[in-house]
């Protein structure tokens, strides 16, 4: 079934072949001003929801980059750690805390990877 609006619907009141013909010139006035008010109003309303959809897509995206920011500290932190690992001598009652380490930061940079976040650059290099 086709979708008709209810400003369409009472605009095709108004028309030819409605009840125009049957109504006095200002109950017509009156009809078309309804009609009007009625379309402005489905407007309005659609505009309100093309907005609130807006909004709604910025606060999810505002969202994930707040939370990407925070794990891309917890991955500098983690990288960190792996240079303090890798100057330490490693006792092998160690190695299984180490391996567990490595298996959790290379995870990470995983995840990060399928989502377009890849290191670049190195410390100290210009930034432009």
């Amino acid at each position: 079934l086709p979708v008709v609006s209810a400003s369409t619907s009472l605009f095709c009141l108004v028309g030819i072949g409605g009840i125009s013909a049957f109504l006095s010139s200002r109950q017509q006035r009156v009809l078309r001003r309804t009609a009007s008010a009625l379309r402005r109003a489905e407007a309005d309303a659609e505009t309100a929801r093309r907005v609130a959809q807006r909004d709604v897509e910025s606060s999810k995206h505002y969202a994930t980059q707040r939370f990407a920011k925070d794990i891309l500290e917890v991955a500098d932190s983690l990288r960190l750690a792996r240079k303090s690992i890798e100057k330490l001598q490693i006792k092998s009652e160690h190695y299984a805390l180490v391996e567990g380490y490595e298996l959790l930061a290379n995870q990470l940079d995983s995840a990060l990877a399928k989502n377009g976040v890849h290191p670049f650059g190195q410390v100290g290099e210009l930034f432009d």
